[in-house]
């Protein structure tokens, strides 16, 4: 772990779940111990070298069922030593104009703080589309917030009312290798909706199958500029769409069962 020769203006622990994450956890961890001597890592029993390269990084790891993905973040929120909290995903790094400035501005109990994210697949940045713009918060007070027990795409409630301030700086997001990849991702992400989908909706029609699928196209591949990203942005656009004909798909064949 880095060793600071001045304490530190704000102390500030760091929160990273992951599963076979083996090729992106030391970029991630070494991005963040400029500004953290107490990182950790909770993993899902990976079976690749992503346990020892944490480790071997400094990071504290704690191997854990899998729980969801705002249950398992509050499950290493609590075992971080400070209040101050960076949640962190494995296939993200803080870039080093984010991590200046944490070392050098004190933090307002009052506010709660968020990056713009750059998006990747493979090594080619994704300026326009639907993941533009891109801001997540992800400094806050444990002692403040809490994720949510979402299925997918978990939230922070917090506990009063606090500012939100965008952070100089980036996250740097390379969440995916390749179009392949996106998909594979895709794919679960439209399951979990489709889960809980099924807790609201008794019955869906053509329209959710045909029409909002299109409609998902447009607004990524048009509306969004998607078409800037040249064929990255038309392929983003097709797994996009895809993606929502089979989260109902998905529901429909659930509805069937359930009945």
């Amino acid at each position: 772990m880095e060793n600071f020769k001045n304490e530190p203006i704000n102390k500030i622990s760091v929160v990273i779940i992951c599963w076979n994450e083996e090729h992106n956890i030391g970029h991630c961890i070494h991005s963040c111990r400029k500004i953290s001597n107490d990182i950790v890592v909770i993993d899902g029993f990976s079976n690749d070298k992503t346990v020892e390269i944490a480790t071997s990084a400094g990071a504290k790891v704690h191997q854990k069922k899998w729980m969801g993905y705002g249950e398992t973040k509050n499950y290493g929120i609590q075992l971080c030593n400070n209040d101050w909290i960076l949640s962190i995903d494995a296939d993200e790094r803080l870039d080093e104009k984010a991590q200046n400035f944490l070392l050098r501005n004190k933090l307002n109990e009052c506010e709660v703080y968020a990056f713009k994210r750059d998006n990747y697949i493979g090594d080619t940045i994704i300026r326009f589309g639907d993941w533009n713009p891109d801001v997540k918060i992800r400094i806050f007070q444990k002692s403040k917030a809490s994720w949510d027990s979402e299925l997918v795409h978990e939230s922070l409630q917090f506990s009063e009312r606090l500012k939100k301030i965008k952070l100089p700086g980036k996250l740097l997001h390379f969440s995916y290798n390749s179009i392949a990849d996106l998909e594979n991702k895709l794919d679960l992400y439209a399951k979990l909706s489709a889960k809980k989908l099924l807790e609201h909706k008794s019955s869906i029609s053509i329209f959710h199958i045909y029409a909002k699928p299109v409609f998902r196209f447009i607004k990524s591949y048009i509306i969004k500029l998607g078409i800037f990203d040249g064929v990255l942005g038309y392929k983003i656009a097709v797994a996009n769409s895809n993606a929502v004909k089979k989260r109902y798909l998905y529901l429909k064949e659930m509805l069937k069962n359930k009945t």
